[in-house]
Formats: C-alpha cells, sequence, structure tokens
C-alpha cells in the first residue's frame, strides 16, 4: 500500500528507517519538539540526541500503515519493530508542521 504522506514526513520515516539522526533533527525547526516514552526532546540538538539513543537502543524499523488529518495534525499509525519486549507493536505519531518544517511530534 502506498501511502500519501506529506514530504516532510515521508522524509522523516526515511531518516529513521536509515537510522540517521542528523537527518531526523534537519527536519524539525530549531524550537521543534518530540515528546516520546514520556519525554519532551526540544530543540534540533535534543531531538538529534534522542534519535542516536533511540537507534543504539532499539534498533527501530518503523513502517507507516496509515494516515490522516484532523484538526490541524497529520497523524500516522505505524508498526514499529525492533530490540525491544513486544516487537512489533503499533504506535501513532501525531505531527504539527509548518511550511517548512516539523513543528512538532507526539509518538502514542
Amino acid at each position: 500500500m502506498s501511502l500519501e504522506l506529506q514530504t516532510r514526513l515521508s522524509q522523516y520515516f526515511d531518516a529513521i528507517n536509515a537510522h540517521r539522526p542528523d537527518d531526523v533533527a534537519a527536519l524539525f525547526s530549531p524550537h521543534g519538539l518530540v515528546h516520546a516514552q514520556g519525554q519532551d526532546h526540544c530543540g534540533n540538538d535534543a531531538i538529534r540526541d534522542w534519535a542516536d539513543d533511540t537507534f543504539r537502543r532499539f534498533a527501530l524499523r518503523v513502517i507507516p500503515s496509515d494516515v490522516r488529518q484532523e484538526a490541524g495534525v497529520t497523524l500516522v499509525r505505524a508498526q514499529v519493530a525492533g530490540a525491544f519486549i513486544g516487537s512489533p507493536i503499533h504506535q501513532l505519531y501525531r505531527f504539527k508542521t509548518s511550511k517548512d518544517a516539523i513543528e512538532e511530534l507526539i509518538i502514542a
């Protein structure tokens, strides 16, 4: 199945699956926010560190399966597989974007 993801979001999942933390961070605005595993990661440096740590700890592979727009955000459901108990799982990625960058990502 082919999903119609915004370019930035497609680039995000490509960078995640290639384990490229610098590329992940570059997709966010300078004051971007990632909320994952109960923690906030604000700004490009913190997002890069979060991505790098996540790749090293979990060796993730994220496959988007559904996308929809709701109240000004893009919701992407994805299968997440990796080196963690219960793999694979399904997670919801809630993106707020601007014209030029990802402003916020909440992973639930």
